[in-house]
């Protein structure tokens, strides 16, 4: 590594003062690509930081989804396209929730039950991308325990009762209560 790294500061140095060397051109290009070498950066990180693998590091949340029951076949490439999918649905579901603020007291159950289903992509969103049995795990952990009851119960709260008893005050209020528990 340290070879590498002089040969590319001589290189620098050689363009600064105007001169090169007889093969400069594929000196530089030769030590450009070694610089770049997967196994120069490896041990380059090995060095500075901590011993880590950065395959295993990266692949470590993929790792943990395959093992997740409810989707165990799903491709790496599959689970960040499904991501994606759900995240930008859900970007869509609140873009169009919050064309409705303007008039959200005429408008108030097509606001929350929007706003409620662009949570519900972005939850989906990474349910599919880190497994849906590891998700929830997170999810229900004991520290965000407290936030994940409060959460679901004023969102399916705000589903019911914009949906089914069709009340507006009592949708607003599970509406604002949905985003006091997200700013909590």
């Amino acid at each position: 590594m340290n070879s590498n790294y002089s040969k590319l500061k001589d290189f620098v140095n050689e363009n600064k003062n105007g001169t090169s060397s007889s093969n400069g051109l594929s000196d530089a290009k030769n030590t450009v690509f070694d610089f770049f070498n997967k196994n120069v950066l490896r041990n380059d990180i090995s060095t500075t930081g901590p011993s880590l693998d950065t395959n295993d590091q990266a692949d470590s949340w993929f790792k943990e989804a395959e093992k997740d029951p409810f989707c165990p076949n799903l491709t790496k490439s599959q689970r960040v396209i499904g991501f994606m999918i759900c995240l930008v649905m859900g970007a869509f579901c609140m873009g169009l929730a919050s064309l409705y603020i303007p008039v959200i007291v005429l408008k108030s159950r097509k606001f929350v039950l929007l706003f409620s289903l662009g949570s519900l992509f972005f939850i989906a969103s990474f349910s599919i991308l880190w497994g849906v049995k590891s998700h929830l795990k997170h999810l229900f952990s004991p520290a965000r325990l407290p936030f994940t009851l409060s959460y679901f119960t004023t969102l399916f709260g705000t589903i019911y009762y914009a949906m089914i008893v069709k009340s507006v005050l009592i949708t607003l209020l599970f509406a604002v209560l949905q985003i006091g528990t997200l700013i909590w």
